[in-house]
């Protein structure tokens, strides 16, 4: 056996050891940072939805998307600085949630080009300089915007947008630094590969002094040997002169420590039971993310109902308004009735809804779930130290309820309308946008907690069947 010959031989036990190490402890950690990113950028891109700041998805990019692309980041005009900064927003948050719902962080798939793909992704937003100074222009364009919430007197949105982008900026730079470790790796694998095949197809299997001319053979070679993967010119340089008589034994000799450093062959440790809060407290910050939606409804209902109670009654609706207060015996309050279609039969149902209680009740929740929002508040801390089972009821209560508002919320809406003549009806404030957005959120809820279920029963079924769930 040659010298190279033992070199190969020992670069492949190495690498081996290092691959066994990246997919137990540094793959499972790239992704957990792009779960962090998804997270602190939803609570970020619905302060800016809230503010007016950017709009909702405009195009459905998350249902078109079947691998990673990255948004445009081309320089604007400020005529289109909010459709732009609308589009790029949405399609940025669609590729997060494609990453770290489809996206497949295996070796097998995580070749050169998907790495590359990958670290061209995580620094589209350069949260470190998240500024109006910054460079990148969408970079720059969403500094100027975080930078009017930070500069207001809303002080949760403040503390939202801040930890938001602490979070983003602590949550890349470690994804790039796995990205940075996953890629040494493969460049060395890489490299194997033409050791071992493009080489010899070529015919190089001595020292080659004239490399320039070496590096047109391996390419005329490439395609019976190495298909599918791209020739990279400069990985052949590298193996050329690590081959090489001069400088090339003390390279290989470095490249091993290395790659030995790197991966040390640690003692088995049993790993602890998944861990599914973290679905569920995603869970919770969706449903939380409704707080302004919430807060802009009451104040719109309130204002409908005021011009509802103002408006001049004919002599028929005055006496309707009597007989009703009679029968209800109540002077305070109003109770509107309200029909709505019953989802499950279909059949049009009628119910009462006592104004002023139903509306308190939704400011109350609003302020429940600002104080969620607030990752340094004591609501949120809370949450992050209860248990499985309360978290999950948390969830569940909450999505039954805000469902239930929900559809009072569009009942009321339909009711004033159509009490009103249509001139006063100008007067009304939509709810329409307020309640697309909550229902986004809720959607965005239930499917969190629709995984928390699936994968929970997945690991009840592994023990019934006496298999270890942390393998």
């Amino acid at each position: 056996m040659t010298e190279l010959d033992q070199f190969a031989q020992d670069l492949e036990e190495a690498l081996e050891a290092r691959e066994a190490e990246l997919r137990e402890t540094t793959l499972p950690a790239l992704k957990q940072c792009y779960v962090r990113m998804n997270s602190s950028f939803e609570a970020l891109h619905t302060l800016l939805l809230k503010k007016g700041l950017v709009k909702s998805d405009p195009y459905g990019f998350e249902e078109r998307i079947s691998e990673i692309t990255i948004p445009s980041d081309q320089p604007f005009l400020e005529s289109e600085r909010e459709r732009e900064m609308s589009v790029r927003t949405a399609q940025y948050g669609a590729q997060l949630a494609f990453v770290i719902n489809y996206y497949d962080f295996s070796l097998e798939h995580l070749d050169l080009r998907e790495l590359k793909k990958l670290s061209q992704f995580t620094r589209y937003l350069n949260w470190q300089n998240l500024s109006e100074t910054a460079t990148q222009p969408t970079t720059r364009a969403l500094g100027e915007q975080v930078s009017k919430v930070k500069r207001g007197s809303d002080q949760l949105s403040v503390n939202i947008a801040t930890d938001a982008q602490e979070q983003l900026d602590s949550a890349s730079r470690e994804a790039l630094d796995h990205l940075k470790r996953i890629t040494a790796c493969k460049r060395e694998r890489y490299k194997l590969d033409v050791r071992r095949r493009a080489l010899p197809a070529a015919g190089l299997t001595r020292e080659i002094s004239s490399p320039e001319a070496a590096v047109q053979k391996v390419r005329s070679a490439w395609q019976g040997t190495m298909a599918g993967q791209p020739f990279a010119r400069e990985l052949v340089l590298e193996v050329f002169q690590e081959n090489s008589g001069s400088g090339g034994e003390a390279a290989r000799r470095v490249l091993l420590e290395t790659l030995r450093t790197a991966a040390p062959r640690a003692k088995k440790v049993r790993k602890a039971e998944p861990d599914l809060r973290e679905t569920l407290l995603e869970s919770t910050r969706a449903l939380a993310s409704c707080s302004r939606s919430l807060e802009d409804t009451v104040q719109k209902l309130n204002d409908n109902a005021m011009i509802l109670e103002n408006r001049k009654l004919s002599f028929g609706e005055m006496l309707r308004a009597i007989w009703k207060r009679l029968r209800s015996g109540e002077e305070d309050g109003h109770v509107y009735a309200v029909e709505y279609i019953d989802e499950k039969t279909g059949m049009r149902k009628a119910e009462e809804i006592r104004f002023e209680e139903f509306v308190n009740g939704l400011s109350r929740r609003a302020r429940v779930y600002n104080g969620i929002l607030s990752r340094s508040g004591s609501a949120w801390t809370k949450l992050q130290q209860s248990k499985e089972e309360e978290l999950l009821q948390f969830v569940t209560r909450d999505l039954q309820e805000l469902t239930l508002a929900l559809r009072r919320i569009e009942s009321l809406d339909t009711m004033f309308r159509g009490e009103i003549d249509r001139e006063q009806r100008k007067r009304l404030r939509g709810v329409n946008a307020e309640i697309a957005l909550m229902r986004e959120n809720t959607q965005r809820a239930r499917k969190k907690n629709h995984e928390y279920v699936s994968r929970y029963e997945e690991i009840e079924q592994l023990k019934r069947l006496g298999i270890d769930p942390t393998d």
